[in-house]
């Protein structure tokens, strides 16, 4: 108990000294930059590409809304092909403490997904494309500093649930806009830095 309240301590103590908004900032472009020392370390491998980017509008002090756009690319060597996936993710934001862009939020979106995947059948000894759509929804929560030049980081969690309009073991996916797939729902992860102006 001592530690989550040197935490929360030390968390107040940097949002109100150490990091200021001192214009009203109306929007934040964000990504997360662990995708990109991924892509940037598998240059060589030829294995995939993953893509993330993520707009963030102030309506009010209490409301935001978002839209983000993920993409993954496998990237095959051999004679199978490629195969991709695509999010769209728009997001309601609330935040209780009506601090704009900044501070704790709750949000709230559905998720739309499309998928192309090309696999190998050992058995009939040829190439299938497999296409589905994915929907669903989820909650997040989480917290995002704005430093005084306009630098954001922004870290979270939540769950979803998705569903797929076709038949498919989904168990320990990994999909583009941070979700782990489980069987009965999804774990989302969140790590974002941005620019807000």
């Amino acid at each position: 108990m001592k530690k989550l309240f040197y935490i929360l301590t030390f968390t107040f103590l940097v949002n109100n000294i150490l990091i200021s908004e001192e214009i009203d900032r109306k929007v934040t472009i964000q990504t997360n930059p662990v995708y990109y020392l991924i892509d940037l370390f598998s240059v060589g491998a030829g294995e995939f590409l993953i893509m993330d980017l993520e707009g963030q509008y102030k309506i009010n002090d209490l409301c935001n809304v978002s839209l983000s756009i993920s993409y993954l690319q496998y990237i095959y060597r051999y004679e199978y092909g490629n195969s991709f996936q695509i999010f769209f993710k728009p997001m309601f934001i609330f935040r209780p403490l009506k601090t704009g862009l900044e501070g704790f939020f709750i949000g709230l979106s559905p998720i739309i997904g499309f998928f192309d995947y090309g696999q190998y059948n050992y058995i009939n000894d040829n190439y299938e494309k497999i296409k589905y759509t994915e929907i669903g929804f989820g909650v997040e929560t989480g917290y995002k500093w704005i430093f005084s030049k306009g630098f954001t980081i922004q870290i979270g969690g939540g769950l979803g649930k998705t569903w797929t309009l076709t038949e498919w073991d989904r168990s320990g996916d990994f999909r583009s806009d941070g979700r782990i797939i489980l069987p009965n729902y999804d774990v989302i992860f969140d790590f974002k830095i941005g620019y807000s102006f």
